[in-house]
């Protein structure tokens, strides 16, 4: 049987009770949500409905996460129930308490959520670009996450509109998860990582085609993996806040019982921010089709 290893370290999982802060300051606050979560049992929502300024929330974790060495990349789960109306999509870091006085933001492409809406997990190299909107975020002193909309027109009804979910953090890039052990497929990736207490935001299985967000390892130096899969379609999806070697595919064969099979695969990326594929020998970047 294989396994799956987690490499992340998670930053919160918005269960229990949730401290959080307005990003701006101002307004009401956030609070939990039971009706719409991803993992666990609950989440942290509010309703947002400016039309001509950027609005939300952050959740404050009840320590200081060290997010400081280069290449390391923070996932947070999100959801806007009308994503079709969004005029202004951020992400936000904070350090500190309090979120407004210390925060940086970066927005991803309007595009990447989801044409039928739902879930959206957004990955960020949190070195490197984003605005600082207030104070100074110190990677060092990663405290907590948020988000923030505007919407075109205002949208209509009562219910909390933006929600968070949990967030991880990858210190340093590499590999988010690691395959080992024996029989080994691609589903197991999709198996751990859509588990309800999970939810790593990895690989994913959308339509029967595995959406490959972040770095998988088959095997490593120090355990084993027997692998064999056929008939099977990988995508990179466009991610335009990750850095060029944050999607990817690596295969260790250093361990001498190890024996990685495929066949009958498809390995692709959909935009501009491609995946690649190494192994002990080789590195080959995947591009789209023409």
């Amino acid at each position: 049987m294989a396994t799956v290893t987690n490499n992340l370290t998670r930053i919160h999982d918005a269960e229990g009770a949730l401290t959080a802060g307005n990003l701006p300051a101002g307004g009401a606050g956030a609070t939990a949500n039971t009706d719409i979560f991803l993992q666990g049992s609950q989440s942290l929502g509010k309703r947002i409905t400016v039309t001509a300024t950027t609005e939300g929330f952050a959740l404050v974790d009840g320590a200081d996460n060290n997010c400081s060495a280069s290449g390391t990349h923070v996932g947070m789960w999100l959801w806007v129930t009308q994503y079709g109306n969004l005029d202004d999509l951020r992400v936000a870091l904070c350090s500190g308490v309090t979120p407004a006085s210390n925060y940086k933001y970066w927005s991803p492409a309007l595009a990447e959520y989801p044409k039928l809406g739902g879930w959206l997990r957004v990955w960020v190299e949190n070195n490197v670009g984003g605005t600082t909107a207030a104070g100074t975020y110190t990677a060092s002193q990663t405290r907590c996450y948020g988000a923030m909309v505007s919407f075109s027109s205002a949208p209509g009804g009562t219910s909390p509109n933006l929600i968070l979910d949990s967030a991880d953090f990858l210190s340093g890039g590499g590999a988010a998860l690691t395959l080992t052990g024996t029989s080994g497929l691609w589903s197991d990736f999709t198996t751990a990582d859509e588990n309800t207490t999970n939810q790593y935001g990895v690989m994913r299985n959308v339509g029967g085609v595995f959406n490959l967000f972040a770095r998988v390892r088959l095997g490593s130096s120090g355990s084993s993996l027997v692998f064999d899969d056929a008939n099977f379609t990988i995508v990179f999806p466009q991610q335009s806040l990750v850095s060029d070697s944050w999607m990817g595919i690596d295969v260790d064969i250093q361990n001498a019982s190890s024996n990685i099979d495929w066949a009958g695969g498809v390995i692709r990326s959909s935009g501009a921010k491609k995946g690649d594929l190494v192994s002990s020998e080789r590195r080959a970047l995947l591009t789209p089709p023409a």
